[in-house]
């Protein structure tokens, strides 16, 4: 298995509440795809959360797309 890769989710500011179910949804989505993803908050411009994950960057969001689309998974 590949060495987990980190993608700050630079979109969702962890101290908006909408934002931070929006963060664990993503988690619970990659989990799908990858069992043992994690998230982490880090201080970056506010609270974001740090997806860490073995999918590659460029390779989540297709597959993502894929596994949550009504037709996919």
């Amino acid at each position: 298995m590949t060495k987990a890769q980190e993608t700050l989710l630079t979109g969702l500011d962890g101290s908006n509440s909408l934002a931070f179910l929006a963060a664990l949804g993503t988690l619970r989505a990659v989990t799908r795809l990858d069992r043992e993803a994690r998230l982490a908050w880090t201080l970056a411009a506010g609270w974001r959360p740090l997806l860490q994950s073995h999918l590659g960057r460029d390779e989540l969001p297709p597959m993502l797309h894929e596994e949550l689309s009504p037709a996919g998974g």
